[in-house]
């Protein structure tokens, strides 16, 4: 879809919820949980030498699922540079996958047909743990001695993106902390937006719920993860924050 045609739809779908034919639903998210990936990387040279690594992998932010039905995303790492001139550098990073879905099925016979289109609102964004703290530094896949790439002073703001989920995953307490599912892009547009929000984000989701709302696709919901270079650099950093989202999907007639 081109720009124009993204920026008609959004006019249809604001348009829609002053007209007497057209109704406008709004959901809050009925299942969530956050999922994390857990990963070590290190220097080749850690392998010709015996070295203690007591470096911990930071985990999940938060014991149990937020019970105001917020959703917990974002990553944290912690780099243990070893001493140089051969250095047996490690980078602990935990990424944590905040999922959730809405039950769009539970809409079927009680809105007026057809499906005209939904739009994935970020509302909010509480930043948790460590917060957002993030040194812009050298790449990790960058050769020995390259330095650092940007200010050493940290920064405040941090990238996230939405997707699809592409497995199913256990909701509330059960799954929370189980391992990372696998995800796609969303149908229309690249899905990426900046943490802390300074307004209400939307995405245009109008193919995924409307698979979901006609029984085409199974309903396994979004899913929103750190998209940030940090997360591979060589530094400890943090981007944690929990949101707040809700879906708007649009049904009936237009005229």
């Amino acid at each position: 879809m081109n720009k124009y045609k993204l920026i008609q739809k959004v006019v249809i779908l604001a348009a829609c919820t002053t007209l007497a034919a057209c109704e406008e639903r709004i959901l809050v998210p009925q299942f969530f949980t956050t999922l994390v990936r857990d990963d070590k990387r290190e220097s080749a040279i850690c392998n010709f030498g015996v070295t203690l690594d007591r470096v911990g992998i930071g985990g999940i932010s938060l014991p149990a699922p937020d019970p105001a039905g917020r959703i917990l995303a974002g990553y944290t790492t912690t780099f243990a540079p070893g001493a140089p001139p051969f250095a047996c550098d490690r980078l602990h990073q935990s990424i944590q996958q905040g999922v959730f879905r809405f039950n769009v099925a539970s809409l079927r016979g009680s809105v007026p047909e057809p499906f005209r289109g939904a739009v994935l609102e970020i509302l909010t964004f509480a930043p948790v743990g460590r917060g957002i703290n993030i040194i812009d530094a050298e790449p990790w896949d960058l050769g020995f001695g390259q330095g650092w790439i940007s200010s050493s002073v940290p920064r405040n703001t941090c990238q996230f993106k939405v997707f699809r989920a592409n497995q199913n995953w256990t909701a509330g307490r059960a799954g929370w902390g189980r391992s990372a599912i696998s995800t796609q892009n969303l149908a229309v547009g690249r899905g990426t937006f900046t943490a802390p929000v300074s307004a209400t984000v939307s995405f245009d989701v109008s193919q995924e719920v409307g698979q979901w709302f006609r029984g085409e696709r199974s309903e396994l919901g979004f899913v929103i993860m750190p998209d940030d270079g940090s997360i591979n650099s060589k530094a400890s950093n943090s981007c944690v924050g929990l949101f707040s989202v809700r879906l708007r999907a649009f049904f009936g007639e237009d005229d």
